[in-house]
């Protein structure tokens, strides 16, 4: 499995944006994920004849449920990490690297688990049970196929809440006249920010065609693990490009800044 960081990026950045792109169609989240799972036990016993298959069937999900309990624990805990790292002005790119390249391996080992689960699902279904299986799941934000791009990058895009969050894109422009009294270098800075924004939008377009097959796999019960993790390893080979670029935006950012400003700019609360 080749999901690691491949070997023409071994400098690759570290940098996430935040450009909150849900996984397209995987529908509105539950109003309550008890009852999403009450529902879903619902309907698996009721197309899932054989009791045998409908509980191998309901194990494989709540083995699904615990990792990805585990896994967003663990994307939480690397969001801290970044977003205290680039508040550092000082803070060594090596550093960076590090930190996403543990994150990166970790990913990709929940990413092999997670498909070795979809994979014994189907095994356990048949074609017409997985896809009423699959169309009620896509109603959830929460389970089953939009699990995967959620667990593998995120949530979806660039989202990650490290240099820039959500809305930092539109809000840091607005700050750098009043933070950098330098004109030069506050023009810089926020040219600087409207290339990251046009790196954040580049890469969603790549993310929303790729999760578009992502699900289209996911529904296909004939569909086996190889062709599923082909297409996230091509995603995550454009995740890493694309990081590649965005550490030399924020190398430029720095120049354009001094400590004292980056700090107000990037404070540690936020």
């Amino acid at each position: 499995m080749q999901i690691i960081k491949p070997a023409f990026l071994q400098t690759a950045s570290v940098l996430l944006l935040g450009a909150c792109l849900l996984f397209a169609g995987c529908g509105k989240p539950p109003p309550d994920p008890t009852q999403r799972r009450a529902d879903e036990i619902t309907l698996i016993r009721q197309v899932l004849t054989d009791p045998e298959r409908a509980d191998r069937l309901l194990g494989l999900i709540e083995q699904r449920d615990r990792q990805a309990a585990e896994t967003r624990a663990m994307q939480a805990k690397f969001r801290r990490e970044m977003r205290l790292l680039n508040a550092d002005f000082d803070a060594r790119r090596e550093v960076l690297v590090e930190i996403i390249d543990v994150f990166n391996r970790e990913r990709a080992a929940e990413l092999l688990r997670y498909i070795e689960l979809v994979t014994a699902m189907k095994a356990t279904s048949t074609a017409t049970e997985w896809q009423a299986i699959a169309n009620f799941q896509r109603n959830y934000s929460d389970s089953g196929q939009a699990q995967i791009l959620d667990l593998f990058l995120l949530g979806g895009g660039l989202m990650g809440g490290t240099m820039l969050e959500a809305t930092a894109v539109e809000r840091l422009e607005a700050r750098f006249p009043e933070t950098i009294s330098d004109p030069e270098r506050s023009t810089e800075a926020a040219q600087v920010v409207r290339d990251l924004d046009r790196e954040v939008e580049d890469y969603n377009r790549t993310f929303v065609t790729s999760a578009t097959r992502v699900r289209e796999i996911y529904r296909d019960h004939g569909a086996g693990s190889r062709r599923l993790l082909r297409e996230l390893e091509e995603l995550n080979l454009a995740w890493y490009a694309s990081q590649s670029r965005n550490m030399v935006l924020r190398d430029r950012l720095r120049e354009a800044m001094t400590a004292d400003e980056w700090s107000r700019v990037f404070p540690v609360t936020e």
